[in-house]
């Protein structure tokens, strides 16, 4: 995690569920079951991993309505329009 300044602060996740990070975006309260939880794209598996922006615990991977992982096809991008990275 880095400060307004860029300094490092902390060490966010290292290996396991949130590993390789590609995209961190913090879910707007609109979200229902989400709302306020950091969303964030794993490079490897292209999954996306809910996370409590508190105790950096891992929650679930967001799923699809079969249960199935959302995977990605590249890089997660949030675009501004949901609301998401304003």
């Amino acid at each position: 995690m880095f400060n307004a300044s860029v300094t490092l602060v902390s060490r966010f996740a290292s290996r396991g569920v949130l590993n390789s990070a590609s995209g961190v975006a913090l879910a707007p309260a609109s979200v229902d079951e989400f709302g306020g939880d950091l969303l964030v794209g794993n490079f490897d598996d292209r999954a996306i991993s809910t996370v409590d922006p508190h105790t950096h615990a891992f929650i679930e991977h967001l799923t699809d309505s079969n249960g199935e992982a959302i995977v990605t096809a590249g890089p997660v991008q949030f675009p501004a329009a949901c609301g998401v990275g304003e």
